[in-house]
């Protein structure tokens, strides 16, 4: 989301959603911009024809309603996140977050966009970044993020990962019958 000209990050997104839920939910607007953060594969499909699965397609439109729930929840804790955890705890949750999606330990990163989608200076970013080398949580280089103590990474988050991971297991489980 954007404010007062500054890009603000509000969700990510895996290989577990979508980005065009406004489709789902019978409208085409959509004032959210996606941006890709790490390279790798997504499948492209037209608003008409999505909309068309939808409408052939209970079981899907099921799983879509699931995701847009856990989705609505993730961006509601990204706000609480925000006004209530220190920056050291956010760029934990998000190097996390980011690590469940990627499944690899190594991926590009530039100190720019971490600090857009933690909405703080990149001076901020670098000061974090170098008591996360320093304490052998990650190795930081040219653009490129390592993972070294995921375990670390984890006791320094937030409890908005556990939050988030939680809706995310939500999502991929069956769906359970309604009650009677």
């Amino acid at each position: 989301m954007r404010s007062n000209g500054k890009a603000v990050e509000i969700a990510m997104i895996g290989d577990e959603g979508l980005f065009g839920l406004p489709l789902f939910f019978g409208t085409d607007n959509c004032p959210m911009t996606a941006l890709v953060q790490v390279g790798g594969h997504a499948i492209r499909i037209g608003a008409r024809d999505f909309v068309r699965v939808i409408a052939a397609d209970p079981a899907f439109a099921a799983a879509l309603g699931r995701y847009a729930q856990s989705f609505s929840v993730m961006i509601a804790q990204s706000a609480v996140c925000f006004a209530t955890h220190v920056v050291e705890q956010r760029c934990a949750k998000w190097l996390l977050m980011a690590h469940d999606r990627v499944r690899t330990d190594v991926f590009p990163l530039t100190q720019e966009l971490l600090a857009q989608m933690l909405g703080v200076r990149r001076s901020t970013v670098s000061e974090v970044a170098e008591r996360m080398q320093h304490d052998g949580l990650i190795r930081y280089r040219q653009g490129r993020m390592t993972i070294l103590d995921r375990h670390g990474l984890e006791e320094l988050t937030c409890p908005c990962y556990g939050v988030m991971n939680k809706q995310i297991d939500l999502l991929l489980r069956p769906a359970s019958p309604v009650p009677e």
